[in-house]
C-alpha cells in the first residue's frame, strides 16, 4: 500500500484542534489528559459549546457513552432552537399567538365537562366495583382544570386552535435529528422524553379513560373488539341491557355513543352556562308587559335583579335616559329622513313614521325639550313603537365612521314604488353614494318621502330621480369635464346619469318598447289621433304607456351605482378637462366592464355550478338555522327523514301566519329573492335584458306564448272583460248603447273602472292623463282600448291618426274569444294551476310577479303551462292575429344564450333548494318567533286569534322549537288595553322576519360601497364578509355556544371508535398522518370501499378515501381570496423567480391562499387559469381519456398507487411482462373508478374527495399508511449513512414488510432540484447559481426540513427536471431495485465487493442472470424521453466551482461548506488521478482496477472525514462521488431506481 506513497493520513486544518489544546491548557486545573480528550471532542464535534466541552473533558466520560450523546444532542437542540427562533417569521408568531388563547379556553371547556358528568359515572362504576369513596374520588380526577390554572398560557396543549397532542415527528427537533443519522426509534424516543413537555391534555385524557375502567366480562368483550374497557356515560347508563346488545358490538357502539352524544350537548356545564347567558341577554333587548314586571316584583326580585333579567315595558323605555335620547334623535332629525335610516343602521325605515315625523316638525317648530319629547311621546304609543322597533329595546345609536361608510350598501338595481318602506331605503342608499352634501340628501329623502305618497308615485319617483342625476348631476358633470360632442365622455356622462321606468319619453327607449301595450291587426302600436294632439297638446305620435291595469309599472330602474360613485369622485374632484381627457383615452370603463361581464358570465359560474356549491352553501346556511334556533334538518333528523314519506314532501314548518297563507306575504317573497343564487346578485344587468318585438305566426317560436300572454293580460283587466263582453253584443244598436253605457260608467268618479282608469292614465307623461276626470278624454281611451281588444281577438283594425279611435275598428274580435276574456273563469285555465295554492294569478298573468318569486312556484308551472298553452291554441289559435307584440328575453347570440343556460343552472342548484330548504323556514320560523315575542302586548280577542292561527299553523305538533313558540303564545295574557289590531302584528312579524332572514342567510342582494370598488380583486368578497359578520353577530349572541360545540363534536369524532374504523383505530374525524391534517371520511364510505376495494381489504390493505375537514370551510383564509385579476399577474411575476412570492410566505400565502400558484407561462396555460375549466369534470373526464401530460401524469400516478396496493393484497403478479401488464390492467380499472368517485364527490358533496390513501398492517398489528412506511424507510437509510441493504434488512425485522415497492420513485430526477418550501425559497434568492451551475446547484441547498412544496415539484416536472414515469416505467424501476438490493446483499453475504478474479466473476455473473429472469426488467435500461446527464458531465461541472490550479472556491460560493469540502476532496481526486497516470494506467483505470483498490479506499476515508466536519457535503458524495468508487460492483440501478 505504501509503494504508491501519496498518502496524507489528516488533510483537516489544524487550527481549530491547536486552538483547543491551547485554550483548555490555559486552564491550571486542566490535565494534559483532559486537554487531550478536548481536542478529540472538539475535532468530532466542533460545533460544541465551550461550557459543554469544558463539562465533558473534566468528567472524562467515554465519548460514546449513551448519557454524553444526550448530552451533545441537548446541546445541539439548544442551539437550533436559538436559530429556528431568529429565523421563525413574525407571521408564524402571529398565528401562534392568536391559536393559543382559543386553545386555552377550549382546554377550559373540556375541563370544566370532565370535572362533571363524566367524572361522576366513572366514580359511580368505581364504587360499585368495591372501591372506596377516596379511591374512587383519587382514580376519576383528570387534573386539567388545575394544571390550566398552574401553567396559564404555557400549558402544553398541542399547535392546533383546538388542544391536542403534538406530533413528535412535526418538531424541528426530531427532524433534525432524522437529518444527522439518527434513527427514527431513537428520535421519538429521545424528543419524548427530552423535548416535549408533559402535555396536560393528552395526560388528562389518559387518566379520564384510564383511571378508572371496567372490569371482568365486560371488560373481555370490549377488548375482544379492538375498545379499551372506557368507562362512558352511554356504556355505563346501558350497563343493564348489556346481555341484550352485547358490548362491542356495532349496535352496541351506536347506541351508546347516541347516548354519549346527548349527554355532551345537554349536560355540559359551559354550553348550560352560555345559554342562560344568552337568554338573559336576549331577554333584556326585548319590551317587556306590565304583567311581566309585577310577577318578578310578587316574586320577591328586586328592581336590580328585574333589569338584569328583564327589558322595559314601552312607557319604561320611552321615560329612561336612553329612551330620551331615542326621542332626541328622532326630533332633531325629523326633517331629515336619511339619517334616521342611515344611523340606526336602516332599523327604522318606516315610511309611515318617517313622513309623520317631518309633518310634525313642520307644523311645530321649536326645540325637544320646549314641543319635541311631547309629540314624540304621543307618536310613539305602544303599537307604533312596537311596529317601528319590531318589538326590540333599541340601541345606543352612534355616529358613523370611515369603515361604516366604505359598507355601507349601494342601492340595488330596481325600486319597487308599491314597498314604500323598502324603497326609502333604496332612495338613502342611492343618494349616499351620489352626494357627500348634507343638505341635498336630506332634500332629496324629503321628497322622495312625498313622492312615494303620490298617486303616480312611479312617474313622481322617476321625476325626482331625473331632477337629480339628469338635470342636476349630469349639467354639473357636463359643466366640470367639458366633453366634446360625440366623445366618450359624452356618452359616458348620458349612460352614469340615466333613469328609466318602465317606459321612457326618449326617443330610442320609445322605439325599443313601441307596440308593447296595444296594438292594431298587424301588431303595430295604435297612433296618438289629430284629436288628441290638437284638442290636448299630446306630442306623442303613439301609445307608449300602459293601457290596462295588468300594464301598470311598479318598478324605477336606476343606473349603475358604480358610474354614480365615479361621477360624485369627478364632482368632488373638480378634474375639469383633465377629467374629460382620461374619460376619453383611458379604456378603464371598457375595461371594468369586460371584467364584471368575465366575473358574472364565465368565471363565477364555471367556478361555481355544481351541486357541490349548493350542498356546502345549504349545509352551511342550516347550522346557521340552528344556531339562531330555528328547527333544521340537522338537529331533528328523525322528523325529517319521516318527512320525506309524507305526501307533501319537505321539513315540516307552518305554512300559514296570522293573515293566512305565507304565499301572499310580500315580506316573505322578499326574503326569498335574496338569496346566493339570484342572478341579480352573482350576475347582476344594469339595463334591458329583453326586447320588445313583432311577432309572426309560423315564423316566430315565440308568437304562441305571447298572442297567449295578450290574452290573458285582458282577461285580468276589469275594464277589458267590460268591454269584451259589449263587443260580443251582435244587435250594432244595443252595442253602441251598452259602449256608451259603460263609457258613462267609467267616467263617474264613485265607480270602481274610475279609480282603475284614473290609476292607469295617472302619469302626466300618459297620453290620456285626465281619463276618469275629463269625459272626452276618457270616451277616446275607452275607444282606444276597445280597439285593441278587438285586434287582440282576431277583429280588424285599421288605425288612423285623422280620425277618432271609435272608428278603427272594422270588425270586433272573434265571439268565442271574447267571451273567453269576459268570462268569470276559463274551464281549462285552472290547469296552469293545479296543486297550487294562493297563488295571485292577477299579478302572475300581469306579470308583476319578478323572477324570483315566479321560481318559487316554477316547478309546477314549468310542468302545467305548456300543456295549458298548447291547449289555449288548439281552441283558439286559427282566431287570433297573425302579428302579435312579445317581451323576449335578449338571447341572440352565443352569449346571450349562454346566459340563459346559466340563469336556468343557478335558478335550479341554488334560487330554489335554499329557498326550499333555508329561507322560507327561515322566515317562518323567525315571523312565530316574533308573534311569540309581542303576543303579550295584544287584547284578549287579538290573543285568541293569534292562538286560533298557532293552532292552524300547526305550531303545537311541530319540532320543539316550534313547540316552545306556542307555550309562549298561549302562556301570554290578553291586555284589555293592548293592541287590538291583529294585521300590526303581522307586519311586525314580517318585517322582523325579513330582517332576520336576511341578517342570517346568504343577503348579497345589494353590494357595499366597499366591496363595489373592490370587485375585480376580489369576487367573492362582499359573501366573505358577509361569512364572518354574520357567525361573528351569531356567536356574540349565543355567547360564544356555538364555538363550544364545534369542539365537542370534533372532541367526539376524535375518539377511536370501530362504527367509523373497523380496526378501532381511528374516529370519525383523524388526522392524517402524511401532512397532519384532520380528515373524515364520508357517510357509506364504508360500503363504498367493500365494493370498489373488496380484494384489496381481503388482501390486508385498507383503502381509505379522505376528505379535508379544512375543504369545508367556505371562508378558507383572513382575507378573500383573490381573484384572476391579481392572481395571473403576480403569477406571472412568481414564475420570473420573483423573491416577492416565497414559498408559503405572506404574500404567496394572501395571493394563491393554499394553492400553488397558477401556470401562465404559455396562452394555454394562461387561458386554463382565466377560463377555469371545473376540476371536477377534468377528473371524470380523466378517467375516460388523459390527453394532457398533467392528465396523464395524475392517471399514471394513481394507476401505480392502485398497483403497489395490489402487490401487497397479493392480487399483482409481475414475474413476467404478460403477467404484469395484466396487473397493470386491472390496476388502471381500478384507477379509472377512482378518479370517477372523485370527480362526482367533488361534483356533489361539500367537498372532493382526497387521493385515496392505503394502509399495511404490520407485524405488531399496527395500521401505518404507505408513505408513513416509505418515510420511516428514508429515515432509518438516513442513519445508516445512505446503505439501501441494511436499511431495507432494518426496516424488514421491524415491520415484518418489504420496502421496496413503497420506494420506488414515481418519477425520475434528470436534474437535482429542491422540492421543500425553504428549498424552493432558497433556490428563487440565488438563481444565478441555478443558472450557472444547473446540475450541481442543488447541492449548494442548505439542509432543511421544511414542508414539500408542491409548486417546487410542478416546476420541476414542467422544466423538466423531472421525470414522470408511466406504470409500465415505475414497474420495471421497481423490480431493478428489488434486484438491486438482493444482489447487494448476495455481495455482502459471500464478500465479493472487492474481488475480481474468475471465481468472484463467474458468481456474479450467475446472480445477475438469476436476478433478470426473476425480477422482470432487472438488468435492462428504462427508456427516458429527456436525457439525463451522466456522472462524468456532473463531475465536470462540478470543478467549475474552483480554480482548477490553486483549487480555491469561486468567489461566489466560497460560503457554503459543500463547495469547501468539494475542493479539499477534488485535490486528492486530481493527486489519485494523475498517480494512476504515472504508475501506467488510464485516467479512469483507478475506477475499476483492482491493484488500484487502496487509492479508492483512501478517497473513501477521506470522503468520511469530510462529512464528519462537513455534513452537506455527504448529499454530493453519496450522489455522485461515491458511485465511482464502487463502479466495480455496484449495479447503477439501485441510484438510479430509487430516483429521489
Amino acid at each position: 500500500m505504501n509503494t504508491y506513497g501519496i498518502y496524507d493520513e489528516d488533510l483537516y486544518d489544524d487550527s481549530q484542534v491547536v486552538q483547543a489544546k491551547r485554550k483548555y491548557n490555559k486552564q491550571v486545573s486542566v490535565t494534559q489528559e483532559q486537554a487531550d480528550y478536548a481536542s478529540n471532542l472538539v475535532t468530532q464535534y466542533p460545533n460544541l459549546s465551550p461550557s459543554v466541552v469544558v463539562g465533558l473533558s473534566k468528567l472524562g466520560v467515554d465519548v460514546n457513552d449513551p448519557k454524553v450523546q444526550e448530552i451533545l444532542l441537548k446541546d445541539y437542540f439548544t442551539k437550533q432552537g436559538e436559530n429556528n427562533k431568529l429565523k421563525e417569521s413574525l407571521w408564524e408568531k402571529t398565528k401562534e399567538k392568536i391559536k393559543e388563547p382559543f386553545r386555552y379556553a377550549f382546554a377550559g371547556f373540556q375541563a370544566a365537562w370532565e370535572g362533571g358528568a363524566p367524572r361522576l359515572v366513572r366514580y359511580l362504576e368505581a364504587r360499585q366495583q368495591g372501591q372506596s369513596h377516596e379511591e374512587a374520588r383519587k382514580n376519576t380526577y383528570t387534573g386539567l382544570g388545575a394544571a390550566l390554572l398552574k401553567d396559564g398560557l404555557d400549558a402544553e396543549l398541542g399547535t392546533g386552535i383546538l388542544p391536542g397532542i403534538t406530533d413528535i415527528e412535526e418538531t424541528d427537533e426530531y427532524k433534525n435529528l432524522i437529518i444527522n443519522g439518527t434513527d427514527p426509534q431513537a428520535a421519538r424516543e429521545f424528543v419524548l422524553n427530552n423535548v416535549l413537555d408533559q402535555n396536560v391534555y393528552q395526560l388528562a385524557r389518559q387518566r379520564a379513560e384510564q383511571g378508572v375502567q371496567f372490569v371482568g366480562e365486560r371488560a373481555e368483550k370490549f377488548k375482544e373488539a379492538g375498545l379499551d374497557p372506557t368507562v362512558t356515560i352511554g356504556r355505563y347508563f346501558f350497563k343493564p341491557f348489556d346481555r341484550i346488545v352485547e358490548p362491542g358490538t356495532e349496535a352496541y357502539n351506536i347506541i351508546t355513543g347516541v347516548i354519549d352524544a346527548a349527554a355532551q350537548l345537554f349536560l355540559d356545564p359551559t354550553a348550560i352556562a352560555t345559554l342562560g347567558v344568552s337568554k338573559v341577554r336576549k331577554g333584556k333587548q326585548v319590551f317587556a308587559t306590565v304583567d311581566q314586571i309585577k310577577g318578578f316584583e310578587q316574586a320577591g326580585l328586586v328592581g336590580g335583579v328585574r333589569k338584569t333579567l328583564l327589558g322595559p315595558t314601552t312607557q319604561q323605555f320611552l321615560s329612561s335616559s336612553n329612551g330620551r335620547k331615542f326621542k332626541k334623535f328622532l326630533w332633531e332629525n325629523a326633517d331629515n329622513p336619511g339619517e334616521i335610516i342611515s344611523r340606526t343602521r336602516e332599523g327604522i325605515k318606516s315610511h309611515t313614521l318617517l313622513n309623520e315625523l317631518n309633518t310634525l316638525k313642520k307644523a311645530n317648530p321649536g326645540s325637544f325639550d320646549e314641543v319635541g319629547n311631547n309629540i314624540v311621546t304621543d307618536l310613539l304609543d305602544e303599537a307604533t313603537l312596537l311596529q317601528v322597533t319590531k318589538g326590540y329595546v333599541p340601541k345606543k345609536i352612534k355616529q358613523g365612521n370611515i369603515l361604516t361608510r366604505a359598507m355601507e350598501k349601494a342601492y340595488g338595481p330596481r325600486i319597487v314604488v308599491s314597498d314604500k318602506d323598502s324603497s326609502m331605503v333604496q332612495l338613502n342608499r342611492f343618494i349616499n353614494l351620489a352626494t357627500k352634501n348634507a343638505d341635498t340628501k336630506k332634500e332629496f329623502l324629503t321628497k322622495a318621502m312625498v313622492a312615494l305618497d303620490e298617486k303616480d308615485s312611479v312617474t313622481a319617483v322617476n321625476n325626482l330621480l331625473v331632477d337629480t342625476l339628469e338635470n342636476t348631476m349630469r349639467v354639473e358633470l357636463t359643466d366640470v369635464l367639458k366633453p366634446e360632442v360625440g366623445s366618450r365622455t359624452e356618452q359616458w356622462i348620458k349612460e352614469s346619469t340615466s333613469v328609466f321606468s318602465s317606459y321612457l319619453d326618449d326617443v330610442d327607449e320609445a322605439k325599443d318598447v313601441m307596440g308593447r301595450y296595444v296594438q292594431d291587426s298587424s301588431g303595430s302600436a295604435l297612433p296618438i289621433n289629430d284629436f288628441l294632439k290638437k284638442q290636448y297638446g299630446i306630442e306623442a305620435d303613439f301609445l307608449a304607456r300602459p293601457a290596462t291595469t295588468t300594464q301598470l309599472a311598479t318598478e324605477v330602474y336606476l343606473p349603475n351605482p358604480n358610474e354614480i360613485v365615479k361621477a360624485t369622485k369627478i364632482l368632488n374632484s373638480k378634474l375639469g378637462k383633465y377629467g374629460a381627457n382620461i374619460i376619453n383615452n383611458l379604456p378603464r370603463a371598457a375595461t371594468t366592464r369586460f371584467l364584471d361581464s368575465y366575473y358574472s358570465n364565465i368565471w363565477k359560474p364555471l367556478v361555481l355550478l355544481r351541486p357541490a356549491w349548493t350542498t356546502r352553501v345549504i349545509l352551511e346556511e342550516q347550522l346557521r338555522l340552528i344556531t339562531a334556533g330555528v328547527a333544521s334538518g340537522i338537529n331533528h333528523p328523525l322528523s325529517f327523514i319521516a318527512s320525506m314519506f309524507k305526501k307533501e314532501k319537505g321539513f315540516f314548518y307552518p305554512e300559514v301566519g296570522l293573515l293566512g297563507s305565507f304565499e301572499n306575504n310580500a315580506a316573505m317573497a322578499d326574503a326569498l329573492n335574496t338569496q346566493v343564487g339570484a342572478l341579480k346578485s352573482l350576475r347582476r344587468k344594469w339595463g334591458k335584458t329583453s326586447d320588445w318585438k313583432i311577432l309572426e305566426k309560423g315564423i316566430d317560436k315565440e308568437w304562441g306564448q305571447s298572442a297567449f300572454r295578450n290574452v290573458m293580460q285582458l282577461y285580468f283587466d276589469p275594464l277589458s272583460k267590460r268591454l269584451a263582453k259589449v263587443q260580443t253584443i251582435d244587435d250594432t244598436t244595443d252595442y253602441a248603447t251598452a259602449l256608451k253605457a259603460l263609457k258613462d260608467e267609467v267616467f263617474d268618479q264613485s265607480t270602481a273602472l274610475n279609480k282603475k282608469v284614473q290609476e292607469v292614465t295617472a302619469s302626466k307623461s300618459h297620453p290620456f292623463n285626465g281619463a276618469g276626470i275629463d269625459k272626452n278624454i276618457t270616451d277616446e281611451f275607452i275607444d282606444y282600448l276597445n280597439a285593441n281588444i278587438a285586434a287582440t281577438a282576431g277583429g280588424v283594425v285599421e288605425a288612423n291618426d285623422a280620425v277618432r279611435a271609435v272608428n278603427w275598428i272594422q270588425q270586433r274580435g272573434d265571439k268565442r274569444l271574447l267571451d273567453f276574456i269576459g268570462s268569470d273563469d276559463a274551464r281549462f285555465l285552472k290547469k296552469e294551476f293545479d296543486n297550487l295554492t294562493d297563488v295571485d294569478k292577477a299579478k302572475y298573468w300581469a306579470g308583476e310577479l319578478d323572477t324570483d318569486t315566479y321560481n318559487a312556484i316554477s316547478s309546477r308551472l314549468v310542468t302545467n303551462q305548456n300543456k295549458v298553452i298548447k291547449e289555449f291554441l288548439s281552441e283558439f289559435g286559427d282566431l287570433l292575429p297573425t302579428k302579435v307584440r312579445g317581451e323576449l328575453q335578449i338571447t341572440k347570440g352565443i352569449e346571450n344564450k349562454y346566459n340563459a343556460v346559466v340563469d336556468k343552472l343557478f335558478n335550479g342548484l341554488m334560487a330554489v333548494p335554499t329557498n326550499k330548504l333555508s329561507r322560507a323556514p327561515a322566515f317562518k320560523s323567525f315571523y312565530w318567533q316574533s308573534v311569540a315575542q309581542n303576543a303579550k302586548f295584544a287584547s284578549d280577542d287579538v290573543l285568541q286569534a293569534i292562538i286560533k292561527q298557532a293552532d292552524e299553523a300547526g305550531l303545537a305538533k311541530g319540532p320543539k322549537e316550534l313547540k316552545q313558540l306556542y307555550k309562549q303564545i298561549t302562556k301570554s295574557k290578553g291586555n284589555p288595553d293592548g293592541i287590538n289590531d291583529v294585521k300590526i302584528f303581522d307586519q311586525i312579524a314580517s318585517a322582523d322576519a325579513l330582517d332576520k332572514t336576511k341578517n342570517l342567510l346568504y343577503d348579497i342582494s345589494t353590494k357595499s360601497r366597499l366591496g363595489n370598488a373592490t370587485r375585480s380583486i376580489f369576487p367573492f368578497g362582499e359573501a366573505y364578509v358577509e361569512i364572518f359578520t354574520t357567525w361573528a353577530r351569531l356567536l356574540n349572541a349565543e355567547t360564544g355556544r356555538p364555538a363550544r360545540r364545534v369542539q365537542q363534536v370534533i372532541e367526539a369524532g376524535r375518539k377511536p371508535n370501530p362504527v367509523f374504523d373497523e380496526t378501532g383505530q381511528k374516529g370519525f374525524f383523524y388526522k392524517n398522518p402524511k401532512n397532519g391534517q384532520e380528515v373524515f371520511g364520508y357517510p357509506g364510505e364504508g360500503i363504498l370501499q367493500k365494493w370498489m376495494f373488496k380484494d384489496l381489504e381481503e388482501g390486508g390493505v385498507n383503502v381509505n378515501m379522505p376528505v379535508y375537514l379544512s375543504s369545508l370551510n367556505i371562508v378558507g383564509s383572513i382575507l378573500p381570496g383573490f381573484g384572476p385579476t391579481i392572481q395571473i399577474p403576480a403569477a406571472y411575476i412568481n414564475a420570473k423567480g420573483s423573491e416577492l412570492f416565497k414559498e408559503e410566505g405572506v404574500l404567496q400565502t394572501l395571493v394563491f391562499g393554499d394553492f400553488a400558484p397558477p401556470r401562465v407561462s404559455t396562452f394555454a396555460e394562461l387561458t386554463r387559469t382565466a377560463i377555469p375549466f371545473p376540476s371536477w369534470l377534468q377528473k371524470i373526464g380523466r378517467a375516460y381519456s388523459q390527453e394532457s401530460d398533467e392528465a396523464k401524469r395524475q392517471f399514471a400516478n394513481t394507476t401505480i398507487d392502485v398497483y403497489k396496493a395490489m402487490l401487497y393484497a397479493g392480487l399483482a403478479n409481475d414475474s413476467n411482462p404478460e403477467a404484469a401488464q395484466i396487473s397493470l390492467d386491472q390496476a388502471a380499472d381500478y384507477a379509472k373508478k377512482i378518479m370517477l368517485i372523485r370527480g362526482i364527490s367533488q361534483a356533489l358533496g361539500p367537498s372532493g374527495i382526497a387521493t385515496p390513501e392505503y394502509e399495511l398492517t404490520d407485524q405488531n398489528g399496527t395500521l401505518y399508511l404507505f408513505e408513513q412506511l416509505a418515510d420511516e424507510y428514508r429515515n432509518i437509510k438516513t442513519s445508516v449513512g445512505g446503505d439501501d441493504s441494511e436499511a431495507t434488512a432494518i426496516f424488514i425485522e421491524r415491520f415484518g414488510l418489504d420496502p421496496v415497492a413503497l420506494v420506488t420513485s414515481k418519477s425520475q430526477s434528470i436534474r437535482k432540484r429542491p422540492m421543500t418550501v425553504d428549498g424552493a425559497n432558497w433556490a428563487r434568492e440565488n438563481k444565478e447559481l441555478y443558472e450557472k451551475f444547473d446540475n450541481t446547484a442543488w447541492y449548494l441547498n442548505p439542509v432543511d426540513e421544511s414542508e414539500f412544496s408542491y409548486d417546487a415539484y410542478y416546476n420541476a416536472l414542467i422544466n423538466g427536471d423531472l421525470q414522470p414515469r408511466t406504470p409500465e416505467e415505475w414497474l420495471r424501476a421497481k423490480n431493478k431495485l428489488l434486484g438491486s438490493v438482493e444482489y447487494e446483499n448476495f455481495l455482502r453475504k459471500y464478500e465479493l465487493h472487492n474481488r475480481s478474479d474468475k471465481v468472484a466473476s463467474t458468481a456474479k455473473a450467475n446472480k445477475q442472470k438469476e436476478l433478470m429472469s426473476k425480477y422482470w426488467g432487472y438488468g435492462r435500461a428504462i427508456p427516458q424521453s429527456i436525457r439525463k446527464p451522466e456522472n462524468e458531465e456532473i463531475i465536470e461541472e462540478l470543478y467549475t466551482w474552483i480554480d482548477p490550479v490553486t483549487y480555491e472556491v469561486a468567489d461566489e460560493i466560497k460560503e457554503y461548506d459543500t463547495a469547501v469540502a468539494w475542493a479539499v476532496y477534488a485535490k486528492e481526486r486530481d493527486r489519485i488521478i494523475k498517480r494512476s497516470v504515472e504508475l501506467g494506467f488510464s485516467e479512469e483505470g483507478w475506477k475499476r482496477s483492482k491493484s488500484l483498490l487502496p487509492f479508492r479506499t483512501h478517497l473513501r476515508g477521506v470522503a468520511d472525514k469530510l462529512i464528519l466536519r462537513y455534513p452537506e457535503f455527504e448529499a454530493m458524495y453519496r450522489d455522485i462521488l461515491e458511485v465511482e468508487l464502487r463502479e466495480e460492483y455496484q449495479d447503477l440501478a439501485l441510484i438510479e431506481s430509487l430516483g429521489k
